[in-house]
């Protein structure tokens, strides 16, 4: 019965470890717009929806608590219709820059937005 004990044990300790393991997902905003920023499990469940931001600032809007796939969405509020994505992994840092007319997004794995 003392085996049973340990491996219950070991199966809820790697439970809990899983369930605590985030990751940080860095999105650098330098896009000409007020856009909207949100996170889903890329099944359509929002996962983190950080509202309208100024996209044109440069700032840098972090999440701590990501789990290990994720995909951001980020669409202008001048157009709802140009509602883009990028799947995202564990660490990432997502570039988004352009204008109105041509924009985009770019995964830097490895979260080398903080080396700009």
């Amino acid at each position: 019965m003392q085996h049973s004990t340990l491996t219950r044990f070991i199966i809820i300790f790697f439970i809990i470890l899983h369930i605590a393991q985030a990751y940080k997902l860095t999105v650098d905003l330098s896009f000409v717009s007020i856009c909207r920023v949100y996170v889903t499990d890329c099944h359509g469940k929002t996962l983190r929806d950080a509202g309208w931001k100024d996209c044109d600032s440069g700032y840098k809007w972090h999440w701590d608590e990501a789990p290990e796939t994720y995909c951001l969405h980020i669409y202008p509020k001048t157009n709802g219709n140009d509602n883009r994505w990028c799947q995202g992994y564990k660490d990432d840092c997502i570039i988004v820059n352009g204008d109105l007319v041509y924009w985009e997004m770019i995964n830097c794995a490895g979260n080398k937005c903080d080396m700009n």
